[in-house]
């Protein structure tokens, strides 16, 4: 067992951060300056890395609550009813009147199966602590923030650490507070170049071994198309990433860290647990845009067996 978790706590996981509606656009390449292009496909639907993340896991059998701050213009209302039509509790957070909704124009390229994001984001969105109520912060058996802003997280990761949630932390900005929000997290997962970046370390078991040195029980690294790799205390594992046909990375990631989260809430293995998460994410890969292909539990697992 990697964790006691809290007991008689309301929710599995509550996610603090960010939600967004993607416009995502497929095309046959990224264009140069000046260029017409048709767009081979458009979706628009919810994204965002906490609400991407939590929608994983409400969909992989887990119990989810929201705490972030909505637009109160279309965009903001579409997120929040697909939001709740996937089971995520949303009673705490907030909707700003008179604000748009964070908001992203995904340009993907087919042939080299790249994405580039434009967003949107006002920052009367950043939350705060006086944004929620300490028992709708507490109520989860896991508190996962994401790493955006991270100065702005380092209260919500000493109030939920103070209260015996276990936190998980989503690292990829280095900016002021970065290495003080990993220092209080338990567990935190980190993109590829953010952990070269962070750490000076090229060679990734040295990279996870600097992170765990300043707190974290767990380090995660996904790698993409190289999979994922974790260190927990001794224990270094490396597991491939599956050989599929990709269209889309968008909210790859934020799936690999919500099966990563049901793993811990059900006590994996670490090699099982990073090939569950891998699994999810690249199911996910073959849809476009970042949660209209989160796989369902009994997917991943008969894809895993394949």
């Amino acid at each position: 067992m990697y964790f006691r978790f809290p007991e008689n706590r309301m929710f599995d996981v509550v996610g603090v951060g960010r939600n967004s509606w993607d416009r995502i656009s497929l095309l046959p390449d990224y264009p140069p300056p000046n260029a017409k292009v048709e767009v081979l496909e458009l979706v628009h639907q919810p994204g965002g890395q906490v609400a991407t993340t939590l929608v994983t896991v409400a969909r992989l059998g887990g119990t989810t609550r929201y705490l972030g701050k909505f637009g109160d213009d279309a965009s903001g209302r579409a997120v929040r009813g697909a939001l709740a039509h996937e089971g995520v509790e949303l009673t705490e957070s907030r909707v700003l009147p008179g604000i748009n909704n964070q908001t992203a124009f995904v340009v993907v390229d087919k042939t080299h199966h790249t994405r580039t994001v434009f967003g949107d984001f006002d920052e009367r969105l950043l939350l705060e602590m006086d944004d929620f109520p300490q028992e709708a912060i507490n109520s989860g058996k896991i508190l996962f923030l994401g790493g955006r802003n991270p100065s702005t997280m380092i209260p919500f990761a000493k109030m939920g650490k103070e209260a015996g949630s276990i936190i998980v932390l989503d690292a990829d900005d280095p900016s002021d507070g970065a290495k003080e929000l990993i220092s209080l997290a338990n567990v935190v997962i980190m993109p590829e170049p953010f952990l070269s970046d962070f750490t000076g370390e090229r060679e990734t078991h040295a990279a996870l071994r600097r992170v765990s040195q300043l707190g974290p029980t767990i380090s995660c690294v996904t790698k993409g198309q190289k999979g994922s790799c974790a260190l927990w205390q001794k224990e270094y594992v490396e597991v491939p990433a599956f050989d599929i046909r990709v269209l889309d990375t968008t909210g790859a990631g934020d799936v690999f860290q919500g099966a990563f989260l049901i793993g811990l809430l059900e006590n994996f293995e670490l090699p099982h647990l990073l090939k569950f998460a891998n699994a999810a994410a690249a199911l996910k890969c073959r849809t476009l845009g970042g949660q209209s292909g989160i796989p369902p539990r009994a997917d991943v697992e008969k894809f895993i067996q394949i």
